[in-house]
Parts: structure tokens; sequence; C-alpha cells
């Protein structure tokens, strides 16, 4: 059954108030029909460190999957937005996919915007050091970068996040200069991370950094607004180059 033609507005904004729902939808959106165990691992990849901290991890996980299952998707079956074959286990999606997109993209701006909206802008100023927001799923890579600009660029304090929602959840906390941010993510990805930010801060510095974009790529994020972009590199030379990056695109927004 294709639900498209009755799903409401209303509809929509139920089925996406919630993080859990908006990662599922996401990911069937741009990766097709999906097995549920790979909506898990999705899940589980926006999981954030507060959330694991703020109680055993296992419980936190078991009670995403029984939610997934027992909540989420019947609601979403229900409403006509996604069809759940329970023999195979799969997750297709039945809205219209750009429809579905549009709203997705509201939902995370909105979030952004939210988060945006609770850090003084002014408090960027308080500091001699350039406040990077570093979005990477790699934790090796983001580890390695968060090391050598420590050791060899001091000037730049780099906070990490896992992935669109971790950095929403740090942009809520606390104030940045400029936001570095991955394209192939789990759930959300770079451009849709740009395209919710941009609908909030049109001015922060925001860099797209990417070993897996194509000059396609590139020019959907100069559409969007992004700083700059710049392709991951094979040796140490690319931390120099992404340091030089980050702190021209800050100087042009000052």
């Amino acid at each position: 059954m294709n639900g498209e033609a009755t799903i409401t507005a209303d509809a929509f904004s139920a089925a996406l108030n919630g993080v859990t729902r908006r990662v599922l939808l996401f990911h069937v959106l741009h990766h097709g029909p999906s097995p549920v165990e790979e909506l898990v691992s999705a899940i589980r990849a926006t999981t954030t460190a507060d959330d694991r901290q703020a109680g055993n991890e296992e419980l936190v996980e078991y009670g995403a999957v029984w939610a997934l299952y027992h909540v989420h998707l019947p609601k979403l079956e229900s409403l006509g937005i996604i069809s759940w074959d329970r023999d195979t286990d799969v997750v297709s999606l039945e809205a219209d996919p750009s429809r579905l997109d549009a709203w997705l993209s509201v939902a995370l701006a909105e979030d952004v915007h939210g988060a945006v909206a609770g850090v003084p802008g002014e408090a960027r100023a308080e500091t001699d050091s350039i406040r990077v927001l570093y979005v990477e799923d790699y934790g090796q890579l983001a580890d390695l970068v968060a090391e050598r600009f420590g050791t060899d660029h001091p000037d730049l304090d780099v906070v990490v996040a896992t992935n669109a929602v971790d950095a929403i959840g740090r942009l809520a906390d606390e104030p940045f200069d400029c936001i570095v941010s991955d394209y192939d993510m789990p759930a959300m990805n770079g451009l849709d991370f740009l395209r919710a930010v941009r609908e909030s801060d049109p001015d922060v510095p925001f860099l797209l950094y990417t070993g897996m974009g194509s000059e396609e790529t590139a020019s959907e994020a100069i559409a969007h607004g992004v700083s700059d972009y710049l392709r991951k590199g094979t040796d140490g030379d690319q931390f120099d180059a992404l340091a030089d990056r980050v702190r021209r695109i800050v100087g042009d927004a000052a």
C-alpha cells in the first residue's frame, strides 16, 4: 500500500516527533528498504555519550530496540509512511520521498535552531582560541585530528561529535567558532546537517571535510552555503591543511 496520498501534515509532524523516528526514516529514505537490524545499528550510532552515561549502556540499548519494534515502527506503519514486512523484517518507504525529505530537513533545522538559540553568539569572542566542532563518525580519525591539533595547532580547540545528533547536543551546550563535518555519516549526512545549520545560522563557518565526496557533492554543498570544502588526504600534511582552512574561514567571517 502506498500511503502518500493520505498522509497529512499533522501525521508527518507526529511521525518526526523524536530523534529515533527521524533517524530511521532518514536511513530508509537514503538507503532504500532496510532490515530492522540495520536500522538498529543506525540508531545505535546516533546514541550520544551523554545518553550512555545516563544509565547502564545495555539497558539504554535494550530500551531503544524495544521501542523501535513496539512503538516507532508500528506507529509509522499505521500512518502509512512505511511498510514493515514481518517475514523478512525489512522496512520500506511508502511516503513520497521528496515530501519526506522536505519534512526531515525542517525537523532537523528546528533541532539546530533550538540548539544555536540556546547559546549567546557573543560568547564566541570570550577566548583567543578557535573553538571547532568536529563531526566525524570514524573514531580513530576524530581522535587523530584532535590529537594533532592539540600538539601542532594549539590555537584550535577541537570538540568531537560522532554524528549530527550528537553535534546538535553540543551546539546546545556551548558556542563554537567553526563547524567541520564529514559527509558520509550514519542516519544524517553532512549536507543535511549543513542545510539545517544554515537555516538557523547563515554565518557560522562550516567546512565539509570528506573522503567520499564528488564534484556533485561539492556543488551541492556550495549551493547550501558551505564556507569551504576539503577532501581528506592520506598523509600527515592533511591536518595542517585542515587547520589552515579553519583559520582562513574563521578569519573571513570575522
